[in-house]
């Protein structure tokens, strides 16, 4: 398929300010071809192949419009908006128009280098490695924009299977992985259908997100901070931070629950009292074993409330945040339930955990303990400190009131 950059300054772009679906029966009806449409759309400043997404405050949609002229000339329409109404009906138009005129895809997968030895500002040469892949594999590769990625570009023909590309993929890199020691791993892949008669390359590229700044305020509250001199705190703000330095889910999981563990944990409270602990001693003493170690032993865990406690961990972890937090126990049990036994999971078994063959029910489930993991580290240094997040943060904590 041709490739086509078409700069934006010689395109028409048109606001929210006009009517999006007017404008859109306009277009189709002066023979324009709807090609694509787009959730958290940054608009490119030179070319439609370098477009970005971005996670701002405000979501932005964009759709893109085709149309070769009878002089030969490519001419290029977006409707930039922001309705989510407009998306709807726009999303439901172009789909279908789509799904009629699609006759292949272009595959994009997206390979990040991460790791102690990539991480903190180092970069790697990986000019190397992209010839690599173009000389035994004839892959088509490029270096990305952004520092130690790289992405791989298939064509696939309608119908074809996408997981076949993405397997061989990662299974390449794999190798590549253990031979540079440090992980590479698939980003992010996106598909784009080419339709019949729109020559356009079109490729949208990782996620832009834009940071927030510090203010005067916040100094006032590191100074705060400082002079609480609350472990605890100290425990959650570290933690957190930790947490979103990671890039798995696996060791974000690892992570709050540590910090959970740590923070919210209280003494095992025996479910027997000092005089019936003290009968049952007796008992044991009474029984004949073959070493003394034996008896000494089940009475020694007798003893211990960690054992025979009144309510398990989890129970009392529960308990004490929905004490701190004013939250319905039972739904913090179940959570703090889950989240225990992801941890099993992931410290004790590795097969399974790495490789992507879980169902979607398994992953909506560890999505949502990581939801309330972040969730309840925030509220509790909310709760002890003056530092503040945003509405979004305190309205997930709403349902397990």
């Amino acid at each position: 398929m041709e490739k086509k950059e078409i700069s934006f300054k010689e395109s028409k772009i048109i606001y929210k300010e006009m009517d999006i679906i007017k404008e859109y029966e306009r277009l189709v009806g002066n023979g324009y071809i709807p090609f694509q449409l787009f959730r958290d759309l940054l608009l490119p400043q030179k070319a439609i192949k370098k477009s970005s997404r971005t996670n701002s405050k405000e979501r932005y949609y964009g759709a893109f419009f085709y149309k070769k002229n009878n002089d030969k000339s490519h001419d290029l329409r977006c409707l930039h908006f922001k309705g989510i109404e407009d998306y709807n009906y726009l999303n439901k138009k172009i789909s279908k128009y789509i799904k009629d005129k699609t006759i292949g895809y272009e595959l994009f997968i997206y390979c990040s280098i991460l790791g102690i030895r990539a991480g903190y500002g180092k970069q790697f040469n990986i000019d190397k490695l992209i010839n690599s892949f173009k000389n035994t594999k004839g892959w088509v590769v490029e270096k990305y924009e952004k520092t130690n990625t790289f992405c791989i570009n298939f064509k696939l023909k309608k119908g074809e299977n996408i997981e076949k590309y993405l397997n061989e993929v990662d299974n390449t890199i794999r190798i590549l992985s253990l031979r540079n020691q440090i992980g590479i791993i698939i980003s992010e892949h996106q598909t784009f259908p080419c339709l019949n008669n729109v020559p356009i390359n079109f490729q949208v590229g990782l996620l832009v997100t834009e940071a927030l700044g510090i203010n005067k305020n916040d100094f006032e509250i590191i100074k705060n901070i400082r002079y609480m001199k609350d472990r605890k705190l100290e425990i959650a703000i570290n933690s957190l931070r930790e947490y979103y330095s990671q890039f798995t889910n696996i060791t974000r999981i690892l992570i709050g629950w540590s910090a959970i563990e740590e923070i919210f944990s209280i003494n095992a409270k025996h479910i027997l009292d000092k005089k019936e602990i003290g009968e049952l001693i007796k008992l044991v003493k009474k029984c004949e074993f073959n070493t003394k170690q034996k008896q000494s032993k089940i009475i020694e865990l007798l003893k211990k409330p960690d054992i025979f406690s009144e309510k398990n961990r989890n129970e009392r972890i529960a308990q004490n945040i929905s004490d701190c937090m004013d939250l319905n126990y039972n739904k913090v049990y179940g959570e703090v339930s889950d989240i225990s036994r992801f941890r099993g999971q992931f410290a004790h078994q590795i097969s399974g955990n790495i490789f992507k063959n879980w169902g979607s029910k398994k992953v909506k489930e560890m999505k949502r303990c990581l939801i309330f993991i972040e969730a309840i580290l925030k509220l509790y240094i909310e709760k002890k400190s003056l530092l503040r997040f945003n509405s979004k943060d305190k309205e997930l904590i709403l349902k397990y009131k």
